[in-house]
């Protein structure tokens, strides 16, 4: 159970709620309380509905010509809902930007599943509204002064709109030179973005390359920036990202440590088997794990200290 709320400078609200029930229970009251239960109801009204709408266009035998149709009724709908309630609440101007940006943006979401459809219907009609779906999703940054920290958006311009761009890029290349191919992807991606909406996406994918520890990527994003990108503040912030990148790829391993780098072709024949022999006689703790998994570097410090810990006792910690 979870619940968005929108707080601006000097709001002051109570929540009340009913432990079980929670999302159809909870209410605001105070300065700021219109906008927050706009949110709540909204979300009983069109949020709830995410879950149902996916199953149904999971349904092979379900036409595109009815998903589409549901996607646009469900919008008006919305639409509909949040003009009666503009029309009763003095709401502040930027919840008003905020929400129409969720909106509309919402409404993209929906017509994306449409986009990635991948039905053998070869009839005209299918053929055009998957195309009318997909221009629609690529073409949504013409929506003018978005919200920008809006999720919907963000989920549009980091995720949806990419990942539709990525295919045309690749289509009808035989082999793959990944520094071109990048380089195509993000000039490609500029098509659909305003220059501040490609900055947030550009800063964004090379912030979680950089958190995966993957430095070969990184590089390609950095000889991308030196080549094609004459915007200073990207240039300050990657040039920042690597240095912190290669800083933390070069600190030593602990005196006690082994590295086992299976990349290695002198290491093609070792098992677990093998590694785990170095430590017969002792517990071991086990933990898998990978650089671009959040939790499991969230959890890394608690397992230095319980390391630390166990330093005198007969136990190995293996980090695979």
């Amino acid at each position: 159970e979870s619940a968005h709320i929108y707080l601006c400078p000097g709001d002051s609200i109570q929540i009340s709620l009913d432990a079980d029930e929670f999302d159809e229970s909870i209410e605001y009251k105070g300065k700021g309380s219109p906008q927050n239960n706009l949110l709540a109801e909204f979300f009983l009204k069109f949020e709830d509905y995410r879950e149902d709408i996916l199953q149904f266009y999971s349904i092979k035998d379900t036409s595109i010509q009815i998903f589409y149709h549901l996607a646009e009724s469900v919008a008006q709908e919305a639409e509909d809902f949040y003009i009666s309630r503009k029309s009763k609440y003095n709401f502040p101007d930027a919840f008003i930007k905020y929400f129409e940006t969720k909106l509309y943006f919402k409404h993209i979401d929906n017509l994306t599943w449409i986009a990635k459809r991948k039905d053998t219907d070869t009839t005209r009609e299918f053929k055009q509204l998957k195309e009318q779906a997909t221009n629609q999703v690529l073409y949504a940054g013409k929506y003018q002064n978005p919200d920008r920290l809006c999720s919907e958006y963000r989920l549009w311009a980091w995720f949806h709109m990419p990942r539709l761009v990525r295919p045309m890029v690749y289509e009808g290349k035989k082999e793959y030179n990944y520094i071109t191919i990048d380089s195509l992807l993000y000039i490609r991606i500029q098509d659909y973005l305003d220059p501040e909406a490609f900055k947030i996406y550009f800063l964004n994918r090379a912030g979680m390359i950089c958190e995966a520890y993957n430095a070969d990527h990184f590089v390609r994003i950095k000889e991308w920036v030196e080549l094609h990108c004459d915007d200073p503040e990207i240039k300050e912030k990657i040039d920042l990202m690597y240095e912190d990148l290669m800083q933390k790829l070069a600190q030593p391993l602990p005196g006690d440590a082994h590295l086992f780098n299976l990349d290695d072709e002198a290491l093609l024949d070792l098992d677990f088997a093998d590694v785990l022999s170095k430590y017969k006689g002792k517990v071991i703790y086990l933990d898998f794990w990978a650089s671009w998994c959040g939790p499991c570097k969230a959890e890394m410090p608690n397992s230095a200290k319980l390391s630390k810990k166990l330093s005198d006792k007969d136990v190995a910690f293996i980090y695979v």
